[in-house]
């Protein structure tokens, strides 16, 4: 999700400015406005949304998790053994 955040174009510019004196740059600087709002929002998220849903919400991330990566096993095994009777072919020719 992406989220808009308005800031002061002098105090954004000013710290852009002295973060590239330093060696960084504005990518840098978008990077550590974002873990920021992350950070915030993960802080409300612990606060405001009741236990009882985070557990809900990590298991169901927990299970998709599991479900991509055997989905992703599946298909390694299936592209492994496509690749074998492709060998095998070429080997009886």
């Amino acid at each position: 999700m992406v989220i808009k955040v308005e800031v002061d174009d002098k105090i954004y510019n000013a710290t852009a400015t002295y973060l590239k004196e330093k060696g960084g740059d504005e990518e840098e600087l978008s990077k550590a406005m974002a873990q920021g709002a992350a950070n915030a929002l993960d802080k409300a998220y612990a606060k405001h949304v009741p236990k009882a849903v985070r557990d809900y919400i990590a298991l169901e991330k927990s299970l998709s998790k599991k479900k991509k990566s055997v989905s992703q096993d599946t298909h390694l095994k299936e592209e492994t053994e496509n690749e074998q009777r492709e060998f095998d072919r070429q080997d009886m020719q």
